[in-house]
């Protein structure tokens, strides 16, 4: 079975709208592939360099806490949230019902050490 695996570094300064956008446009075409891949994934892994801990760690963790509800919604299916893309059914149904496993990595706010941290 193969994996997919994603790589997402957000500005240590703070969230810039475009990081954000990208990354949601990532999950959506995650999703949303147009057939499902003979021996799709069950678990679908994305990798989030973050500065969960140093001087912009307040940043890292509300990007973190986000990524983890969008996750949720992803992977468990929310009737209520219908009209958001993937918040109805749970996992993604173009990849046999994948389920989204983000793996965060802290950078600490340091440039450079973000470059050469392993996700997962």
């Amino acid at each position: 079975m193969s994996e997919h695996e994603i790589t997402i570094s957000l500005n240590a300064e703070g969230i810039p709208m475009r990081n954000v956008l990208v990354c949601g446009i990532v999950l959506v075409l995650l999703g949303f592939s147009p057939t499902v891949q003979a021996g799709a994934p069950a678990v679908v892994k994305i990798g989030v360099i973050e500065p969960l801990s140093g001087n912009a760690a307040a940043a890292g963790q509300a990007t973190k806490a986000a990524i983890e509800v969008a996750a949720d919604i992803i992977n468990r299916g929310h009737p209520e949230l219908a009209r958001l893309p993937l918040g109805n059914t749970a996992g993604m149904p173009n990849l046999g019902g994948a389920k989204v496993q983000v793996i965060f990595a802290d950078h600490q706010g340091i440039r450079p050490s973000g470059k050469a941290k392993p996700c997962g």
